[in-house]
């Protein structure tokens, strides 16, 4: 049992030293973000909008006015 558990030890230090290095990948992730470019304004713009939407901070965090079908959001004032 003492050698199976020294083993075992071994094995997860080999593991650890292994895969848990700071060395960057193989490929270099510079290379590839070389190629893109800066987004636009417009761009960083409906990236937010996007965020905003699908995380629900709008639905606590934006002003209200009661509608036809109970509160709704006030579209221009969205995060105020």
């Amino acid at each position: 049992m003492k050698k199976a558990n020294f083993f075992i030890a071994i094995a997860a230090g080999v593991f650890l030293f292994t895969y848990c290095t700071d060395q960057p990948p193989a490929s270099s992730t510079r290379e590839a973000n070389a190629d893109t470019t800066a987004p636009t304004q417009e761009e960083l713009v409906r990236r937010g909008e996007y965020l905003v939407a699908i995380t629900g901070c709008n639905d606590c965090h934006s002003p209200k006015r009661m509608g036809p079908k109970g509160p709704e959001l006030i579209p221009e004032l969205m995060l105020s």
